[in-house]
């Protein structure tokens, strides 16, 4: 069957994409679950020592917001949830009133970013689950989750977080938001997320 398929076009993409779009990528083609083209390109530091491999694994990042969205909707389909529900009614440490402070920029070591200069505090007890899923909650853009000690130091950070600004007055997207609700699956499903996922999506 590889014989018969022509790879030019998509090879010829992965080549011009890289290293000008992106530093690095694989391009795999399967056909009835085997592989029939497996390619690597570009390098994985800056030094060009290391390049990419069959066996490199990727950061998937913001792609795994698709399945923890899709996976709360089916939750949410099947009557476990409500988008107008309150979140603390399912996470009670996602509430209380809470201070606007600016985030920590993440482009700018150093630097915060301001999005709403008022003294008034949020009351997260009235962030619901629509909040999170259109990015308006009031929950910062992102938090440096990376450098806690442990992943549920992360996870309390995320939880614990000041908003950058009044629920609903606003529209930012939110690596928290969506931290927040994958906190919510696992609540509501007694499972882990992935596991979660797993069975309400990818299986």
């Amino acid at each position: 069957m590889q014989g018969a398929m022509d790879f030019t076009a998509p090879e010829s993409i992965m080549r011009a994409a890289v290293p000008d779009t992106t530093p690095a990528a694989q391009l795999v083609v399967r056909w009835r679950d085997e592989p029939v083209l497996e390619c690597c390109y570009g390098w994985l530091d800056e030094a060009r020592a290391e390049p990419t491999r069959p066996d490199t694994l990727f950061d998937l990042a913001s792609v795994t917001k698709l399945f923890v969205v899709t996976t709360f909707m089916a939750l949410v389909e099947a009557g476990r949830a409500g988008l107008d529900q309150p979140v603390s009614e399912v996470i009670s440490a996602f509430s209380g009133q809470r201070p606007v402070a600016p985030y920590e920029d993440p482009l700018t070591p150093g630097a915060f970013v301001s999005v709403a200069e008022t003294t008034e505090p949020v009351d997260f007890s009235k962030i619901t689950f629509r909040h999170l899923l259109t990015h308006s909650s009031g929950l910062p853009a992102w938090r440096p989750l990376f450098r806690q000690p442990s992943r549920e130091a992360a996870r309390r950070m995320a939880l614990e977080t000041a908003a950058a600004y009044p629920t609903g007055t606003n529209t930012i997207y939110s690596d928290i938001g969506l931290i927040v609700l994958g906190v919510a699956v696992e609540q509501l499903t007694g499972m882990s997320l992935d596991q979660a996922v797993a069975a309400r999506v990818t299986d």
